[in-house]
This record gives C-alpha cells, sequence and structure tokens, in this order.
C-alpha cells in the first residue's frame, strides 16, 4: 500500500509532538502546549523527555514550583 509519506516522516499525530533536544524520542507533549504548562521544559534548551529530564537534573519535574 502507498501511504504518500515518505520513508522516515512519521504520522500526523508525531509531527504535533516535540522532540526531546538531547536524544530526539517524541515527548508526547504537543507543539501547541504553552511552556509554561509543560512538563520537562528547560528554559534557553527546549523540551527534554522525562528520562533525559531526570539524567541531566537527578529528579523528577516538581510540580509545585511556584512562578515569581
Amino acid at each position: 500500500m502507498i501511504s504518500g509519506r515518505k520513508k522516515g516522516q512519521g504520522t500526523d499525530r508525531d509531527s504535533m509532538q516535540d522532540r526531546c533536544v538531547l536524544c530526539g524520542k517524541f515527548t508526547g507533549i504537543k507543539k501547541n502546549v504553552p511552556i509554561k504548562e509543560r512538563k520537562y521544559y528547560v528554559e534557553t534548551a527546549g523540551q527534554l523527555c522525562e528520562e533525559c529530564y531526570i539524567a541531566v537534573y537527578g529528579q523528577t519535574h516538581n510540580d509545585n514550583i511556584l512562578d515569581m
């Protein structure tokens, strides 16, 4: 079956997700989600997956961070 997509291009669902800036895996975070609402987003670096975030920062995301 011919789908009209180039090999390795992925699906429409995949193109709506951000990739981890370190490992390149899909993060499950939609590109249109504001950065203040994202888990594992690092300013000036970009979106990380949970595994890379923990590898870099040594802990899970803190949902209790207060915006100042």
